[in-house]
């Protein structure tokens, strides 16, 4: 059999052919047919080149080429909001829930009582024995000013000889902020995903029992000795999603054009983000309009 033996320069040139080219994002163009704009009007894009990516960005909340990297608002207000239930209340047990937060609790339940608490119950519409009542939005920005705190829910009730102790339930806990100067609302945290821990300081036989959609203490009967128990979060209230874009195209096919509505009044800056991510190189270039939709 004869062998045949092939030159190893003339396999390096035909590697070389066959490696991929890097894309010439030189040739990426955006041209935009129609302006100005009406609310309910379509948006044509002509779109020339053929990157490997093509990202769009609208310029509305939550899509805006400016904040596609912002992990932190340092302008922004936080908000909770959460919905209560109190079962068994009476005159006696008025006061048997409270919503507390602390800058300097340092996450030891053994230090919850030497911690420094505030009292903002008064900011909060509390359950007089209807389910699902709203505590209404309850502004946190004069916290903001610490990056973390801690909130918490502490139930005290004492003993009563002829009284079951109030149960209380708490549900769609959640933490937002609002970020300036775009008004963008931002969800920081839910009832689930806050990793609360609970203090059992009086009667160990009621505490908050935890889930991902409620928190829930019940508390007990008549003579029951008195009971004080916290549920207690952590909770960073400068910390925002970045936003984000939609994505026009990928590696695998070619588009020559893009439509888009808009749906409101204002001024929007429109951004598309060619990027190559060919041969190890990570490369973009970007097209931005501003427009005025009337």
């Amino acid at each position: 059999m004869k062998k045949i033996f092939i030159p190893l320069f003339i396999i390096l040139i035909y590697s070389s052919c066959k490696k991929e080219s890097v894309v010439d994002l030189g040739a990426f163009k955006v041209i935009m047919t129609k302006a100005p704009l009406k609310v309910g009007d379509t948006a044509f894009f002509a779109i020339e080149g053929n990157p490997d990516f093509i990202t769009f960005y609208s310029g509305e909340r939550g899509r805006n080429f400016d904040y596609r990297n912002r992990i932190i608002a340092e302008n922004s207000m936080p908000q909770l909001t959460f919905t209560s239930f109190g079962q068994g209340l009476s005159a006696q047990f008025s006061n048997s829930i409270a919503l507390l937060v602390s800058s300097n609790y340092n996450g030891d339940s053994s230090t919850v009582n030497s911690a420094t608490w505030s009292d903002i119950t008064n900011r909060a519409i509390l359950s007089t024995g209807a389910t699902g009542t709203s505590s209404g939005t309850i502004d946190l920005s004069d916290f903001r000013k610490f990056d973390s705190v801690y909130i918490a829910f502490r139930y005290r009730v004492s003993t009563s000889a002829t009284l079951a102790q109030p149960t209380w339930t708490i549900q769609s806990f959640n933490i937002n902020t609002v970020s300036l100067p775009d008004s963008t609302v931002y969800s920081l945290r839910s009832i689930g995903t806050l990793g609360w821990q609970t203090r059992d300081i009086a009667n160990p036989a009621n505490a908050w029992q935890v889930s991902s959609t409620q928190l829930r203490l019940s508390g007990g009967a008549a003579n029951s000795s008195q009971n004080e128990d916290w549920v207690i979060a952590k909770v960073g209230l400068k910390s925002v999603n970045p936003d984000f874009g939609v994505p026009v195209k990928n590696i695998s096919e070619r588009v020559k054009s893009y439509f888009y509505r808009y749906t409101r009044a204002g001024k929007y800056k429109i951004s598309f983000v060619g990027a190559g991510m060919r041969n190890d190189l990570n490369e973009s270039a970007v097209q931005q309009f501003e427009i005025t939709v009337n």
